[in-house]
């Protein structure tokens, strides 16, 4: 199970990669004539993909590969009794993936357990610590603010000596936390505004979505730079939304705030990935002031945030095709008329040879057949049908709505380079009315092969229904 979240986790990440890398390298020009606000929840789409990383099933018609079952019901002296085996998920054998998904769980939880425990410690010391603002002034300005901007709840605003900005913090009831600096009316207005449209874009929850795509991606160090980035356009898009409407001596006034502010910090003093501080170095601030300070009327980037939600959903389709094997879909090249016209004759000549052998097969049936099937022998043989059918094709949904509701064991498919052949089902004649039985299939893993490999069958009977309670290969 662990290994297969880990293979979905792998995939995801290698094909979201190249997006995320797009995404950053084009930052620069797509910045200067398109606002923030499209990427924003471009970012929010491809972290629910890394997190959730969910395959687009395509509605094809379903692909399946006609194999001739022959239907024997007498055991032979040749016929092998097969033990109760499944060599690819003995208890005994551990493979590299499957040490390899192990230390990517135990890395995982530790990446969690470290920054969820430093969270509630620290929301834990602004609770024991903090000092709740009573001033008239910020509150009615808080309460003109929160009107403003159309929030509805009641914010609690804190004084807490360790904060190392204002900030947010708080996922269901977000709290707006203070340091113990001295602002102006003019600087307490705008960081007031700022981090209430903070509030206003839910971006705590956005942060805990781009830290849980992090954590689960840990070993992919593009998912880092996805996360940095996020942060800068995260105070960006803020930013645009504080100033939108402004004048640009209020933008110029807006910038000298935010490095009044920046000025004020103590970097010293713990911080928290789940809060939402004023953010920047040198470089960053850079870009903020020069994206408030644009005179420049800027798209919204509508198309640009559709085109890269297209984008991050087209790896989803691939990965769910991982699954067929070669040789069952797969794109032929354009031919001419003469080509085509000899595919159709050959193809023709291979379908006569077919029926001419399968009609062989049937009479042969008929000569071996000295009792007929039970009444549950039949339902098992079309129950076994449809089974081998999925199980060849690799289709493990297919294979799903066979086995029973207890199957706890990963779902195998055929695995081999080379179709099978020379298909035979086994055991038939032994099954009565009764509530178990075993059967086998016994087949080649290519035309060439000298050896037999043989799939043994257990099915169980549930309300008059056959269901497959265990299948096990050997060789």
């Amino acid at each position: 199970m662990i290994e297969n979240w880990f293979i979905s986790i792998f995939e995801i990440s290698l094909f979201i990669s190249p997006v995320i890398l797009i995404l950053v390298i084009t930052a620069p020009f797509f910045n200067k004539y398109y606002k923030i606000k499209w990427k924003y929840p471009a970012w929010a789409v491809i972290a629910i993909r890394l997190v959730i990383p969910f395959h687009i099933d395509i509605p094809l018609k379903e692909l399946t590969l006609n194999i001739p079952l022959q239907i024997t019901t007498q055991v032979t002296e040749n016929t092998r009794i097969l033990p109760v085996l499944n060599t690819r998920t003995s208890s005994a054998g551990i493979t590299l993936s499957g040490i390899i998904s192990v230390i990517w769980l135990a890395a995982f939880l530790l990446f969690i357990s470290i920054n969820l425990c430093s969270y509630f410690y620290y929301k834990k010391r602004i609770s024991r610590e903090g000092i709740y603002i009573k001033d008239d002034y910020t509150l009615q300005q808080l309460k003109i603010l929160s009107g403003e901007l159309n929030i509805k709840r009641q914010i609690p605003v804190i004084k807490y000596p360790a904060a190392t900005s204002p900030m947010v913090i708080g996922f269901f009831r977000p709290i707006l936390i203070l340091p113990c600096c001295q602002y102006n009316k003019k600087e307490l207005f705008f960081i007031l505004k700022h981090e209430l449209v903070h509030i206003k874009h839910n971006d705590t929850f956005f942060k805990f979505l781009f830290f849980t795509a992090n954590a689960l991606h840990w070993f992919n160090p593009v998912v880092y730079i996805m996360r940095k980035e996020i942060s800068v356009d995260m105070e960006l898009c803020c930013d645009e939304t504080v100033v939108s409407g402004t004048s640009y001596n209020n933008r110029k006034e807006y910038t000298k705030i935010l490095l009044s502010v920046l000025q004020k910090q103590n970097r010293k003093k713990q911080k928290t990935i789940f809060s939402t501080q004023f953010y920047g170095g040198t470089n960053i601030m850079k870009k903020r002031f020069k994206n408030i300070l644009t005179k420049n009327k800027k798209k919204k980037g509508f198309y640009l945030f559709a085109c890269t939600v297209i984008i991050a959903l087209v790896p989803g389709i691939f990965t769910s095709c991982t699954v067929a094997k070669p040789g069952i879909a797969s794109k032929t090249p354009q031919k001419d008329n003469n080509t085509i016209k000899e595919d159709t004759l050959n193809s023709r000549q291979e379908s006569s040879q077919y029926k001419d052998t399968t009609a062989k097969q049937e009479n042969n049936i008929k000569k071996d057949i000295k009792t007929p099937l039970s009444e549950d022998g039949i339902k098992v043989k079309n129950v076994i049908e449809e089974f081998s059918n999925a199980y060849f094709n690799g289709n493990k949904k297919g294979i799903k709505k066979f086995l029973t509701t207890s199957y706890k064991k990963d779902i195998e498919i055929y695995d081999f380079s080379d179709k099978a052949s020379n298909i035979t089902l086994k055991g038939l004649e032994n099954i009565k009315n009764g509530k178990t039985c075993t059967a086998s299939l016994e087949f080649k893993t290519s035309p060439e092969s000298d050896t037999f490999m043989y799939l043994t069958i257990e099915l169980i009977k549930q309300s008059n229904n056959w269901k497959i309670s265990f299948y096990g290969l050997e060789g």
